[in-house]
């Protein structure tokens, strides 16, 4: 489709206040600028200067989404949000101001196409909300590890390095050690770290169960997901929220670039290097998909083919490389099976059966009409 602008307006935002860069298309009009405040007043300011035709460009950031579910609402606008870890012209500038960036967005959307811009989907308040969900648990598991680690640390300090892990991993065993081996100052610290991991704990097992509800919500793409070895939950939640509808991808490939799963490559002339995963993507659906890995390739894991790609990789690589190349291999694995509806082919009835008793999900989430499998090369 002709894209036909009557105005470009780039939009910077900050924590409490906008800056916009105007540019009349196809004018010799001079361009404007104008700012305001992000409060409510503010945002319906800026939804009220807005007119049919425009272009308005911005960068992803904290309140970028809800502000842009906003300002849609009023209708004959376009909006486009933009990833700005590939925004070089913007992340590279020397002068970085909120001023220059916003005129800088106005001239890339004069400049390029919309299918030439680095865009971002914009996620409905459903999909924002199950995104902060599963961002919520990887956060708090993030932060029960540190003080997990600060309660192994107390063991250590006072003399007991036979404390590991497996020790302090539930509440009551972990209470046990510290009555019986600590005293004074650092048993009064060590009860404050515990009693602070239980809360966490007890927080964990309040968005599990929200999670619980979510694949409950997402019934046929959870039971598919689940299907997979190395997929629970948690995994197939982030899938879910991070991913969405696959279609959205017109391949493999897109989607593991969408997680930060494709090599870097730096070609120049008859020099071909390619190096390790970009990095520049999804931090969450990466991680689910190298511990999805580990998962499968730990073990036996008979008629695996994912373990037996591992097995091949590590006689000559590093386990960390050999694993990354599973996870992504996996990710391709999840695109195909959303894509054609169908189950995982090392997955038999018995087993899925097992594990979805496992995580009480056996009876809600049946999905065991479908004969076919997806293969891997």
């Amino acid at each position: 489709m002709e894209e036909n602008w009557k105005r470009v307006i780039g939009i910077d935002l900050s924590k409490r206040t906008y800056e916009a860069f105007v540019i009349i298309a196809g004018s010799d009009k001079e361009s404007k600028r104008f700012n305001g405040k992000l409060d409510p007043g503010g945002q319906h300011r800026l939804q009220t200067r807005l007119k049919q035709g425009d272009l308005v460009l911005m960068e992803t950031g904290t309140a970028t989404f809800r502000l842009v579910r906003y300002l849609a609402q009023k209708e004959g606008i376009t909006f486009a949000v933009l990833n700005p870890a590939k925004l070089r012209i913007i992340f590279d500038t020397v002068c970085k101001t909120d001023r220059e960036d916003a005129k800088k967005l106005a001239q890339l959307g004069l400049k390029f196409s919309l299918d030439e811009l680095p865009t971002v989907s914009i996620p409905t308040e459903d999909e924002q909300a199950e995104r902060e969900l599963v961002s919520m648990r990887d956060y708090l598991v993030g932060i029960k590890t540190q003080h997990k680690n600060k309660l192994h640390a107390i063991f250590m300090a006072c003399g007991h390095p036979e404390i590991r892990s497996k020790h302090i991993n539930k509440d009551e065993v972990r209470r046990a050690h510290i009555e019986e081996l600590l005293t004074g100052f650092a048993k009064t610290s060590a009860i404050m770290v515990a009693e602070m991991i239980h809360a966490i704990e007890s927080q964990i097992e309040e968005i599990d169960e929200q999670i619980r509800l979510m694949l409950l919500d997402h019934a046929d793409d959870a039971a598919l997901l689940l299907s997979i070895p190395g997929v629970g939950p948690v995994a197939a939640a982030t899938i879910l929220a991070f991913v969405g509808d696959v279609s959205r991808f017109s391949s493999a490939r897109q989607l593991c670039n969408y997680a930060g799963m494709v090599p870097k490559m730096d070609c120049s002339g008859q020099r071909n290097v390619i190096g390790g995963i970009s990095h520049r993507g999804n931090p969450h659906l990466r991680k689910v998909m190298v511990q999805g890995a580990w998962c499968n390739v730990l073990g036996k894991k008979e008629g695996n083919p994912l373990k037996y790609k591992y097995d091949r990789l590590k006689v000559n690589k590093p386990k960390q490389v050999a694993v990354v190349a599973v996870a992504r291999e996996l990710l391709t694995v999840v695109y195909a099976i959303l894509k054609n509806r169908t189950f995982c082919q090392f997955m038999t009835l018995d087993r899925y059966e097992e594990k979805l008793k496992d995580y009480g999900l056996l009876g809600v989430l049946d999905h065991t009409d479908s004969k076919e499998s997806v293969r891997i090369a």
